[in-house]
């Protein structure tokens, strides 16, 4: 799920194979099924949204990324040519694209118009390295926020790509991770993210500090079913894709810093 400038919701449905924007002032939803009149969406599952409006759909079944205008053409299409073998997450931070491969197990960042500036990461448990990563988010210095899916942890790199830590742990304890999917951070600088296992989020400061667990397994409000994408907006307002509930839950952060 992201946000655009106005609140307008955009969703990547991949259950139903389609994008959905969704207008809360007005309550219109527009759904959109295909990028042109040749190519359907598969299996779309990360989204991102520009400031002027191109939408960014990494489809994990075709295997590519898309990006839509504001006028609803293609602009580019990202898939072997560039190296990406199974696009998941993506992100849109000042004029850069980033796209998480979760086979390749590799983070790549593109400019707006489909050219690669910087690659980086391995398969591997060490630092640095990935094991089926799913998400990510990028805050206003730059630095890259990873869900290191498989290795049970967040790892957090400079602009360059260079690892400077992580946090978490395989482990059903506050702080701990089993699949941790879903990652971003709101203007104070805490750390949420998503489990899919757990059924909830959980909160962190930038030190690596477990602060707050939100959520358990349910259909109810407060509950999830395996949660996955998530973003927060300017506000703190936070939006969970609640799967399995078919929903997206959002949340109002009411505390300080």
């Amino acid at each position: 799920v992201a946000v655009g400038e106005n609140g307008t919701l955009f969703i990547a449905d991949a259950g139903s194979s389609e994008v959905d924007i969704y207008d809360p002032q007005a309550k219109r939803l527009k759904r959109i099924r295909q990028v042109d009149k040749k190519i359907s969406f598969g299996s779309p599952v990360g989204i991102a949204v520009s400031s002027d409006g191109m939408i960014i759909v990494s489809d994990s079944s075709l295997r590519q990324v898309f990006a839509i205008d504001a006028k609803g053409r293609s602009a580019f299409i990202l898939g072997k040519n560039e190296g990406l073998l199974r696009p998941t997450g993506v992100f849109i931070k000042e004029g850069k694209l980033y796209v998480v491969d979760t086979e390749a197990d590799q983070i790549f960042v593109f400019d707006l118009q489909g050219k690669l500036l910087l690659q980086f990461g391995s398969k591997g448990g060490g630092q640095g390295e990935f094991n089926h990563p799913t998400d990510l988010y990028v805050d206003d210095a730059g630095k890259i926020y990873v869900s290191d899916t498989l290795n049970f942890r967040i790892q957090i790199f400079d602009s360059t790509g260079k690892i400077l830590k992580t946090i978490g742990k395989l482990g059903d304890g506050s702080g701990q991770f089993s699949r941790p999917k879903g990652i971003a951070c709101d203007s104070f600088g805490h750390i949420y993210v998503t489990d899919a296992v757990f059924d909830n989020f959980q909160v962190f400061n930038y030190d690596g500090q477990f602060l707050l667990s939100v959520g358990q397994n349910g259909e109810g409000e407060g509950e999830f079913w395996l949660p996955a994408g998530m973003t927060i907006d300017k506000d703190n307002f936070i939006y969970i894709a609640d799967s399995y509930n078919q929903r997206i839950s959002i949340y109002k952060y009411v505390g300080g810093n």
